[in-house]
């Protein structure tokens, strides 16, 4: 017979199996080669997302120069006054680096902001000098015109005494103003933003006088000749000159609120000259250059030519300029998070890849197996002539080889289209290899048993200990992967301060992003092993059961019980696959939740309510506007300020810097009921002049505070100054003792400061002075949220930013690691259903041919058709079930053996490695689904068992 007419009859014969394991290497084949790509087309997309939304220092790099250089820098070179620090860091970059920033933003600019005379009475105005050429590009010009270098000279008389301290014009060192003669000086023209102009009331045309620094006597005179506003709010000049855009409010004690508001006064670039000829100005005039990275240029192989080129300016500043300058940034910090980030996605993509290699290597081994159980008759005729081993073998993987490397080309073919990239093919040869050698193996090891005429195969000839060595090497494997999992310590994090250092950097530039190896195999390894000692259970159970039976009259089930009982090899492998695709369906859903409910509770942290109103002072009026719009709920008003927490110990325990809310608890409360960050009750009765501490997280300790005035404190964090003799609170340098302080983490926010909300009366009479309103936290319907963040503006021109929590979330869930962890859960789900559907029709075609010989035997003895269901039922839908259940329970039990499995802190938000929390209502889904695709495949079986014919088990006869 010719090889063509044995492989085609052999294909015939096995075709059905054949395509089944072509169709487990077509899933697996699918999976395992898109994820990669999948992540990194989700980390290249990260990376420059993360960058946009850093804050303004960790996408930058700042460069400066200490204060007081003199006129002579740099380079005696006054029309390019920049250009050679510019040059010279970017010559320590290096070119590749250079490439990777935009265009550098050079400024000039005064330390201290100096009162503007003349103001209204009981008003405080100060301006600061600002020179910078990347100015006149980024606005537009409401009014007036661009400052130009001015020709006009102005005489001042002698400055009078003063008792503002900030213009010291008399006292030690100093000369008697009396005797000093009028002061000629530049006249400078400046420019002014609109949102400053209009809450000032300035004009074009306008004359200032401000002091040239504190503590001297130069004046200088002021002309505004022009009001601009930015061309794009959102421009990185903004946010690092906020007083260029609008009016900061700097902390000082007055009549204005205990808040100073100071501007942005804009030189033109040609004045550098004479701004460094003013010997008392030039001494306090900071010159920075800042660069951004440019995130549409920047990929993650980029990142080691960013690292080390930053790593050389911050090794050598002196390099820089004839003295050191100071490298600032927090862009360690930014790609520190996007490298956390992605390691946690490929620890994810790596235990599901493992998990799903595992599933598929159990059933295309088991598969392998049945085909060889149903090619016997054959295999053992062919023997018989004198076929060789070999040749058995060959005519396995010409049997399987085609319908096989098919099935992992289409699977490389819908990765390669759903990525819409061209991807290296070896996941998909390395699969149709491993599936060809299976079946060769299984036909060479069962006929070679056969052979020999030793029933049961090779493992039937050993002892009961050598069938267990192999199981309880694996549990010691797992257990021992376990603890070393549990005791591996937390992934080291790189601080996300300002400071950047070569030792800092070259870490990043160095930093290996892949995950453990270990830790992905972990999660598999456990429920292969969980499966193992299943089987063992079930075998020992129905072999009692049995026996139990077998004493009871009419005991229907014991020949199920009996069979499921002295089950082979080939019918274990289907309840270990059953057992892994339950537990990795169970453990993708909850990271998912996990990921979704981590992602709410920090959008709600970021909002605080479901809109959020921010601007340097919030009026009255501002407020009841907001109450009176319609679908608004309730209206919380904060003020801000800022103070630290004191105690009479020592040491580092004994003192915390706070952020310091203003405004009432009950409003926070009403705003908050309901949601996942609703004020806990004992915050709200905090107003209780008593001397206690109460937490609603983790802290139970007593505060002994001092009884009497005090403030009241409801904090977001515990620390242990809290737990300290003695605390109190200081604010604007004074001081109060808490007399009850209550931790509530549910006022944190989504920053690391440790955040105190104290009510309005206490501290501003603590501080002296009114606390401007500067938040509003609102609790409205969808439709109202949106509707006062579009007309925030008009509410007040001090209004800043609006935003509703329905837009941030929105945003946090386009974000791109988010979504392609929750593709992975859903791609892995469905991988895992098909995949345990093929388990569940394995788990009965394994022992079918056993099974109908024994229902025909026993149809011909007269047992009746409900007895032979219950022996189906017995033998198969029971283990199948108990599979289920305990791969459901594995799944569960995997977040709490593994607790720092993986941390989705990174591009969730909050804290780091949170807890697993697993859905219920999905574990129910699974539950369900699974059991009935068992239940359906058993029925199938129990359907072709009915039909079975006695005339065709009569001819087949015992074979």
């Amino acid at each position: 017979m010719t090889w063509s007419r044995l492989v085609l009859a052999s294909a015939r014969t096995t075709r059905g199996l054949t395509l089944l394991t072509a169709l487990v290497v077509a899933v697996t084949t699918a999976l395992v080669t898109m994820l990669p790509a999948l992540t990194d087309r989700a980390s290249r997309d990260w990376l420059g997302e993360s960058l946009r939304r850093a804050p303004v220092m960790g996408r930058s790099v700042l460069v400066t120069l200490p204060t007081g250089i003199g006129a002579g820098f740099p380079g005696g070179d006054p029309a390019a006054p920049f250009a050679r620090v510019a040059t010279s860091v970017q010559r320590l970059w290096g070119p590749e680096t250079s490439q990777l920033y935009g265009p550098v933003r050079p400024m000039a600019a005064t330390n201290d902001a100096q009162p503007l005379a003349p103001t209204p009475q009981g008003v405080v105005r100060s301006g600061q000098l600002v020179l910078t050429p990347a100015f006149e590009s980024r606005v537009r010009w409401t009014a007036g015109r661009a400052p130009r270098p001015s020709a006009e000279r102005h005489v001042l008389p002698p400055a009078p005494a003063t008792e503002d301290l900030s213009v010291q014009t008399a006292g030690p060192g100093l000369p008697d103003p009396a005797t000093l003669p009028p002061e000629t000086i530049p006249t400078l023209e400046v420019g002014l933003s609109t949102v400053a102009a209009d809450s000032w009331g300035t004009k074009v045309g306008e004359r200032w006088t401000m002091p040239a620094a504190s503590g001297t006597a130069t004046r200088l005179h002021l002309l505004v000749s022009g009001i601009y506003e930015p061309t794009d709010p959102r421009d990185d000049l903004w946010q690092w000159m906020p007083q260029l855009a609008g009016i900061s409010l700097i902390e000082e004690g007055g009549a204005n609120g205990g808040v100073q508001p100071a501007v942005g006064l804009v030189l033109s670039p040609d004045v550098h000259q004479q701004v460094v000829a003013i010997s008392a100005l030039s001494n306090t005039v900071n010159y920075s250059w800042t660069w951004r990275v440019d995130d549409r240029r920047v990929r993650p192989a980029d990142l080691p030519a960013l690292t080390s080129g930053l790593a050389r300016v911050a090794s050598a500043p002196s390099e820089v300029t004839d003295g050191a300058v100071s490298v600032r940034s927090t862009l360690s910090g930014t790609l520190s998070s996007w490298r956390d980030g992605v390691r946690a996605t490929r620890l994810v993509d790596g235990t599901v890849t493992t998990g799903l290699l595992v599933l598929a290597a159990a059933l295309a081994v088991l598969l392998a197996r049945l085909r060889t159980e149903r090619r016997r008759r054959d295999d053992d005729l062919l023997r018989s002539r004198g076929a060789s081993m070999s040749r058995l073998g060959l005519l396995a993987a010409l049997d399987v080889s085609m319908p096989v490397v098919l099935g992992a080309a289409l699977g490389w073919g819908v990765a390669a289209l759903t990525t819409q990239s061209v991807l290296p093919p070896w996941w998909a040869l390395g699969l149709a290899a491993a599936a060809v050698l299976a079946h060769v193996g299984a036909t060479v090891l069962g006929a070679r048993d056969r052979g020999r005429g030793q029933r049961g195969g090779r493992l039937a000839r050993v002892g009961a200990a050598s069938r267990l060595a192999p199981v309880l090497a694996l549990v010691a494997l797992a257990v021992l992967a376990v603890i070393t999992v549990r005791q591996r310590p937390a992934e080291p994090t790189t601080p996300r301060d300002d400071l950047i250092t070569a030792g800092r950097a070259a870490q990043l530039s160095t930093g290996d992003i892949t995950p453990d190896p270990l830790v992905q195999a972990v999660p598999a390894l456990v429920a292969v092993v969980v499966g193992l000692l299943l089987l063992a259970l079930v075998r020992a159970a129905s072999s009692v059961a049995a026996r139990i039976v077998d004493r009871r009259p009419g005991g229907r089930s014991w020949l199920g019980l009996t069979q499921a009982a002295r089950a082979g090899g080939a019918s274990r492998l289907p309840l270990v696959a059953l057992t892994v695709a339950a537990a990795l369906a169970v453990l993708t859903s909850t990271l998912g939740h996990t990921l979704v409910q981590a992602r709410e509770l920090q959008t709600w942290r970021e909002v605080g309510a479901d809109a959020q109103v921010t601007g340097s002072r919030l009026d009255a009026s501002v407020v009841d506007a907001v109450r009176r719009k319609p679908g608004v709920q309730a209206v919380a008003a904060l003020g801000e300020t800022s103070g630290q927490l004191l105690s009479d110990s020592t040491g580092a325990d004994a003192r915390a810097q706070v952020a310091v809310r203003v405004g009432s608890v009950q409003e926070v409360a009403s705003v908050r009921a309901g949601t996942p960050i609703a004020v806990h009750e004992a915050s709200t009765s905090t107003a209780t002049p008593t001397s206690t501490f109460t937490a609603t997280s983790t802290a139970t300790s007593t505060s002994t505070s001092p009884q009497g005035d005090g403030v009241t404190l409801v904090v977001g964090r515990d620390r242990p100054v809290l737990h300290q003799p003695g605390l109190r609170i200081e604010i604007n340098r004074r001081s109060a003792p808490v007399r009850t302080v209550v931790v509530d983490e549910s006022l944190q926010d989504t920053t690391t400061q440790l955040i105190a909300l104290a009510p309005r009366d206490q501290v501003e009479r603590l501080t002296g002075s009114p606390v401007p309103t500067t938040t509003l936290l609102v609790r409205a319907t969808p439709v109202a949220s949106a509707s006062l963040v579009a007309e925030a503006r008009t509410l007040s021109p001090l209004v800043e930013q609006a935003v509703d929590r329905t837009t941030v979330a929105a945003r946090a869930a386009d974000q791109p690691l988010s979504r392609h962890v929750l593709l992975v859960v859903l791609l892995t789900s469905l991988a895992a259903a098909l995949l345990a559907a093929l388990a569940a029709y394995a788990l009965t075609a394994a022992t079918a041919a056993a099974r109908r010989q024994l229902l025909a035997r026993a149809r011909v003895l007269g047992m009746p058709a409900r007895d032979r269901h219950t022996v189906v039922l017995v033998q198969v839908l029971q283990p199948a079930l108990a599979a289920v259940v305990t791969g459901l329970a594995t799944g569960l039990g995997l977040p709490w053996l593994l607790p720092r499995l993986v941390d989705l802190a990174p591009f969730a938000g909050g804290e780091a490695y949170p807890r697993l929390v697993p859905s219920w209502p999905t574990v129910a889904a699974i539950a369900i689904g699974l059991s009935v695709l068992v239940s359906a495949v058993v029925a199938l079986d129990l359907r072709s068992a009915t039909r079975l014919s006695l005339t065709r088990h009569l001819r087949a006869g015992d074979q």
